[in-house]
């Protein structure tokens, strides 16, 4: 499996976008959601990451600075379980946390989004 990274903005969306908006314009560019198993490796395999400027306590409805969101599938059981990982280093210290978004909630431009290339 091939993990690649792009900005909501490089995927086309300068205002930001929704999750389906992104999957569908990523579909359009051979690129769909990543495993939920893929993140631990990618967390496993990523040891260089630029440092996060948010505290660990944060509780903003957004990705938190300098993270890398794993867009996995919907696990269809309800916006009190994690939808997906991602991945950021704070403090020196490597990440890897679950994170709960609806389909409506809008990423920023400037979020990185990891997907998979489709065959």
């Amino acid at each position: 499996m091939t993990l690649v990274a792009y900005t909501v903005d490089a995927l086309g969306f300068a205002q930001g976008a929704t999750l389906p908006q992104v999957l569908d314009a990523a579909s359009r560019m051979r690129l769909g959601p990543c495993t939920h198993e893929s993140a631990p490796y990618l967390r496993l395999h990523v040891r260089e990451q630029p440092e996060g400027v948010d505290g660990p306590e944060d509780a903003k409805p957004e990705a938190p600075s300098g993270a890398w969101t794993v867009v996995t599938p919907d696990p269809g059981l309800g916006s009190s379980f994690p939808r997906g990982f991602y991945l950021r280093q704070l403090e020196g210290t490597l990440w890897l946390r679950g994170y709960r978004a609806d389909d409506l909630h809008v990423w920023k431009p400037s979020d990185i989004l990891v997907l998979r290339q489709l065959p």
